[in-house]
């Protein structure tokens, strides 16, 4: 058994691995605390612009902090021959003697280049790394296509750890909403870690002005559209004497679930029963759609 000096004592001596273990308090998950970006330079080079990144490391000994103030760049292997396609990974990796006994005390934004197949697989994380981008590679490309880089930073390079918010959006604004389901809101996405890992997705709207007898249908998907999955639906107040904008309460809808691992992302859709209104906002009172995390 080894008791380590508590932090922090005067005149104390530590280890890496206290501090590291300290930091992990804070940043039990790997996160993009902010920026690190990936975009396509030029060819097969990428830009990664300059961040922050949080990564627990390999062998349990805490969490190593990296961060870049000026953009990085990385270059990826030619793309395999046609008829086979590739899936590369860009990364942010910690190196240190006393994590992979390397000489190396560090970090590095670095690429992994996957294996190419017709229908290839994402290659897996290297351990004390994190993922920023996975790259799709068609055979006998010649470079990059920026619709081909999916960003894949957990917490979207948003500040913040998986606890609490992850994502959210509002709107002050009042919004035309028509009998056609619509989307009001959009969350950033965020990158959620494991297959069961539990979410909450809220929302809030205000019925606003419209017609007698007008109600709102409000829809919480997953997905960038209105094709997405039906996370949460709710009529909202009917308006029963009509026009009377900012009287009306407000309608909230929610559900707690496992979207499932990967990068996600969430809208608020409407769509009135009748004739055309308005999503109502006032000072103080807008529309907002939040993601939380919930825990394991």
């Amino acid at each position: 058994m080894t008791r380590y000096t508590p932090t922090w004592l005067q005149q104390g001596s530590y280890a890496a691995s206290v501090d590291r273990r300290a930091l992990a308090l804070s940043f039990p998950n790997p996160t993009v605390n902010t920026g690190c970006a990936v975009s396509v330079a030029s060819g097969m080079t990428l830009n990664i612009g300059a961040g922050i990144c949080a990564i627990p490391t390999g062998n349990n000994t805490g969490t190593v902090v990296c961060a870049s103030d000026a953009t990085e760049q990385v270059t990826l292997a030619a793309a395999p021959a046609s008829g086979s396609n590739r899936y590369d990974l860009v990364v942010c990796q910690a190196r240190g003697n006393d994590l992979d006994g390397g000489a190396n005390n560090d970090f590095l934004f670095t690429n992994v280049t996957g294996t190419a197949a017709a229908s290839p697989s994402v290659p897996a994380t290297p351990t004390n790394a994190l993922s920023l981008a996975q790259v799709y590679i068609p055979g006998g490309s010649a470079s990059v296509t920026a619709g081909n880089v999916t960003d894949v930073r957990p917490g979207g390079g948003s500040a913040g750890d998986y606890s609490g918010r992850m994502a959210y959006a509002q709107s002050t604004s009042n919004i035309a909403v028509s009998t056609t389901e619509a989307v009001a809101l959009t969350t950033l996405p965020v990158w959620v870690p494991t297959a069961a890992r539990l979410v909450r997705v809220e929302a809030f709207a205000r019925n606003g002005n419209g017609p007698a007898g007008e109600a709102m249908i409000l829809r919480i998907r997953e997905g960038t559209t209105t094709a997405g999955n039906v996370v949460q639906d709710v009529v909202a107040v009917v308006n029963t004497s009509g026009t009377q904008a900012g009287t009306w309460p407000g309608a909230f809808l929610g559900r707690t679930y496992a979207p499932g691992l990967g990068l996600k992302q969430w809208v608020l859709t409407a769509q009135l029963t009748a004739s055309i209104g308005n999503i109502y906002t006032a000072t103080g009172s807008p529309i907002w759609l939040e993601v939380l995390d919930v825990g394991p």
